[in-house]
Formats: C-alpha cells, structure tokens, sequence
C-alpha cells in the first residue's frame, strides 16, 4: 500500500540552483574568461606538437558552442514523380592580367 506524500513546504524553489553549484558556475566563466585570449596560441602550438590531441581538445570544445544534431527521419508518400535529373558543367576561362 503506497503512503500519501505531503504538500512540500519549505526549502528552495523549484528551479532555483543551489549556492554551491551557482558560486562554482560562476569561478568556471570567470577563470576561462581570464584565458580566452590565450586559447588560440595554445592552440596552435599544440597543433605543432601534437595535431591528433588538439583535434580532440578542439572537438570537445565544439560541443559547447555548437548545438548537437539530431537524426530525423521522415515517412510518407512523393506525390510528384522526377523523371530526370540534369547536371551542367560549364568551363569558364580566366584571363591573367600579368
């Protein structure tokens, strides 16, 4: 037999964060503020050392500025028919001004 919850009263608010957790969130920004400037020296010296580990670093990082992609698929019926696709290629020539 389950127990009957009480209405909750007291304590934070749904939503609000913690001290703790906020005071750290913000000792992070402020730290990798400071070195913002930096980065792209760093990085480019390690690209020189070692191109395979700032790949990685680089690629860790990309995730907290790009969102991530999701896979979509989609179902259902074309209602117009393509017969035929044409691709052109067309040369252009290009006149050195020597």
């Amino acid at each position: 037999m389950e127990k009957e919850r009480r209405k909750k009263t007291g304590g934070r608010q749904k939503g609000t964060p913690n001290k703790t957790t906020a005071q750290i969130k913000e000792m992070i920004v402020s730290l990798v503020g400071t070195q913002m400037e930096k980065w792209p020296v760093e990085l480019d010296k390690m690209m020189r050392r070692d191109p395979a580990e700032a790949m990685k670093i680089t690629g860790r990082l990309i995730d907290y500025v790009l969102p991530k992609q999701t896979k979509m698929e989609l179902e259902g019926e074309l209602k117009h028919k393509i017969d035929k696709i044409v691709v052109e290629i067309k040369s252009y020539e290009t006149k050195d001004t020597e």
